[in-house]
């Protein structure tokens, strides 16, 4: 939307040290503007001794006794829209062929019991309080809640694959120093800031360079689980905003 309006500057590559150590999808990301500096994952946060296998698959969600204990994310945040690329690929069928099974199994879903969750912070309410013990969110969100509420378990990958983030860096066209701009962004990706974020599990690193033990990488996108994840449909999302919030609001929100 902000490429959209005209409110930043294409980036100009050469001034960038660095941009190619990050991943290929991360260096240009919206075609001659700002790189990706962070990687986000997507997958299934659950407590093992409240459901009664181990949940490996997205299908797993339509499972009966599932849905009265799963918490979705709302339309309107970042992930929202991943949520009707998975109904699609549980369906078999992709959203931006054909979206109505997709929002069926949504629906089917809510009509079960599910909740929908706005905030990491209600999120980690929900499970604090006991109200869900499943839940479809983003890596760093997982992070949080493991953090406060113990024995749960995060499948970053589920047996489909997933969806990966990508957090991006712009310039605006309004910036009055570019040159400290193009700074910020090589220090953003350097090996020792992505190295450390990785480290204090802000978020995974987009510099491929960057190694880590599988007990530092645990929950986050890094490795095997970039490699099977998909970028999201962001063209999509895009051009459906509006009729999506509109269709939650119909036939899912009741």
């Amino acid at each position: 939307e902000a490429i959209a309006a005209d409110l930043f500057l294409p980036i100009e590559a050469d001034k960038i040290e660095g941009l190619t150590d990050l991943y290929d999808f991360c260096q240009d990301p919206n075609n001659g503007y700002g790189p990706g500096y962070t990687v986000t994952g997507f997958g299934i946060l659950y407590d093992p001794a409240m459901v009664d296998e181990p949940i490996t698959s997205w299908k797993q969600l339509w499972d009966e006794g599932i849905a009265s204990q799963l918490a979705l994310p709302d339309i309107s945040v970042t992930s929202g829209p991943y949520m009707i690329e998975v109904a699609g690929k549980v369906a078999g069928v992709d959203p931006a062929e054909n979206e109505d099974p997709a929002f069926e199994l949504i629906e089917q879903l809510a009509d079960n019991g599910a909740t929908f969750y706005e905030s990491s912070g209600d999120l980690a309410s929900k499970f604090e309080l006991g109200e869900v013990s499943v839940a479809v969110c983003q890596d760093f969100d997982a992070s949080t809640i493991t953090s406060a509420v113990d024995g749960l378990e995060y499948v970053i990958v589920p047996e489909e694959g997933s969806y990966l983030g990508i957090n991006q860096v712009n310039i605006t066209k309004s910036c009055k120093n570019t040159d400290l701009a193009y700074k910020f962004i090589s220090w953003l990706i350097s090996y020792d800031v992505q190295y450390q974020d990785a480290i204090d599990r802000v978020e995974a690193p987009a510099n491929m360079k960057v190694e880590l033990t599988e007990e530092q990488a645990a929950g986050m996108c890094y490795g095997d689980a970039v490699s099977v994840s998909s970028a999201p449909n962001w063209d999509l999302y895009s051009e459906k905003n509006d009729a999506w919030i509109l269709r939650y609001n119909e036939e899912i929100y009741q």
